[in-house]
């Protein structure tokens, strides 16, 4: 509703489509089923605001994005306590200064696998500047485009000349 307001979107159907993006209202999930994209991505919130947190866990892939701050610590806390430690969440933390990244990875135990940190972004229409970092996440479900050529040199069959020659060249 604030991309719709702030940049005088119209909704159809109960959509918006920003800068390649459809994003529909909650209400509309199942419409967006009809549409067959590639993936869905449901954005939850705050996990103090999520109802139904068997929603969250039933979805192939699970991502939990969280501050590191002092002050965001407590709803990280609130994730754990409400999920557990699930060993099949991702875990993405955005704005971690590069000195605390190692500290974070540690303290995440064997969560530390699945912890990964985002770079700077302040656009979040913009993808390629996290782009590996959800390539890894989403591995099993995407497939990668290669650029590579690989040139494979057909061995040329000799004839009776060549071989002549050969022979020739032998003596």
């Amino acid at each position: 509703e604030t991309l719709e307001n702030l940049f005088d979107i119209q909704s159809q159907e109960g959509f918006i489509s920003y800068r390649g993006t459809d994003m529909y209202k909650k209400d509309k999930t199942i419409s967006a089923m009809e549409y067959g994209y590639d993936f869905y991505i449901y954005d939850y919130g705050n996990i103090e605001d999520v109802k139904d947190i068997d929603a969250f866990l039933i979805k192939d892939v699970k991502i939990v994005v969280s501050g590191t701050k002092s002050w965001e610590q407590d709803n990280l806390m609130n994730v754990f306590e409400k999920l557990g430690t699930l060993n099949d969440v991702f875990y993405v933390f955005n704005f971690t200064p590069e000195f605390q990244k190692k500290q974070i990875t540690e303290n995440m135990g064997e969560l530390g696998m699945k912890t990964f940190f985002s770079n700077y972004m302040p656009d979040p229409f913009e993808f390629a500047n996290n782009e590996e970092i959800y390539n890894l996440i989403l591995k099993d479900y995407i497939a990668e485009k290669s650029i590579k050529t690989e040139i494979i040199p057909i061995e040329k069959k000799k004839n009776f000349f060549s071989k002549l020659l050969e022979r020739k060249k032998e003596s």
